[in-house]
Formats: structure tokens, sequence, C-alpha cells
């Protein structure tokens, strides 16, 4: 079915057909595959919002029926791809703006089931608040790396989380070669991307 529909109708359908007695059972054991192909193919949790509606879902978004799945989603995308995990703060804040995200949170806190939730959001925005991808880059003694940066396992955690960041603090926009630049020197940095491409 899924080369035939768009993720977003093909999820509609099933969600139409989950309503119906008839087709419940099978509908929702497809949407479960579904779920699993989308894990299985390391499809990002941006890109899932809009299949589940979430798009759609405005200021109403922790009431949303899919929301948690969606969660769930992000939590198990984590687990089998530890090397390129992904916080819910990042997502949700390509979607909606400081000020209305933490409107939001503050609403669902005192709703029983969302005030974990909460709790984990609020984390991870103290959290990548605090910890810049300057301070991060050095923790993992990435300066320290010389002409081998480039190919350390390290700069690809330290990329992801750069990414992460950016999403949440937009005014900050770290950048790959700025941050090199900035620990190396940009005629060290030439040298360092010429030697790579040869």
């Amino acid at each position: 079915m899924a080369h035939y529909y768009d993720d977003e109708t093909l999820t509609k359908m099933l969600f139409e057909a989950m309503k119906a007695p008839s087709t419940a059972n099978n509908a929702a054991k497809l949407h479960k595959e579904q779920i699993q192909y989308w894990l299985d193919t390391r499809k990002p949790p941006g890109d899932v919002f809009q299949p589940l509606s979430l798009d759609k879902a405005g200021e109403k978004l922790f009431d949303h029926q899919q929301f948690m799945k969606w969660v769930k989603y992000v939590e198990d995308l984590n687990k089998v791809h530890p090397d390129k995990k992904t916080t819910l703060i990042s997502v949700l804040a390509k979607h909606y703006d400081s000020e209305a995200l933490a409107k939001m949170m503050e609403s669902a806190k005192d709703v029983p089931q969302s005030a974990k939730l909460v709790k984990l959001l609020e984390t991870e925005q103290k959290w990548m608040t605090k910890e810049t991808p300057d301070n991060l880059f050095k923790r993992l003694k990435l300066d320290q790396m010389g002409n081998h940066v480039l190919s350390n396992t390290q700069l690809k955690t330290w990329i992801n989380y750069m990414k992460e960041y950016n999403a949440v603090n937009p005014k900050y926009k770290a950048t790959l070669i700025g941050t090199l630049a900035t620990n190396y020197g940009e005629l060290k940095v030439i040298k360092m991307l010429d030697e790579a491409v040869k």
C-alpha cells in the first residue's frame, strides 16, 4: 500500500478504517507495521509529525490522540539509532515559537497524563540552553584532534547535537565550518578540507 499512497494519505485511511468494527483490527495491525517501517528506514520525527496530523493540532497538541504515539516513536527511534538521537523539544521548536510552546507546556502541567512529559521537555530545554555546541565541541576534546578531527567518530555526535541545538535556539545557529574555524583558525581548516577531499 505504501507504494501507492504517501504516508499522510495512508495514515488517514488507516485511522478511518480503525473506526469501523469490521476493519479496526486489520487497520491497527497495518498501522503498527507502518510505524515499524518508519523506524527501520529511520524516518525523522519531524516527518512523522504531518502523517499523524499533529501539524494541525495547534495549541491542543498535548491533547491530540496521536501525540503520545509520536512521543513513543521518538523514544523508540532513539533506542534503535542511539548514534542519531533526537530530542522532542527540538522537533516541537520547529513547529511552535518559544512563547506558544511555553504556554502549551504550562497548561499541560496540570494534566496528570502530560505532567511527566512536560518535565522531560523542560529538562531538554534547560540542557540545550546550557550546553552550547562550542562547549560540547571542547568537552568531546574535538578541539584537540588537529588534522584527525574530521575523521573522529565523536564529530558525528557533535554535528547531530548542533542541529538539535540550532532548532531550539534559532538565534544561535552554530555551523561546523564556523566552529572549526574558531577552534583551529581559518587557514588550518582550509588545509584540513583540502586533505579530506584528496
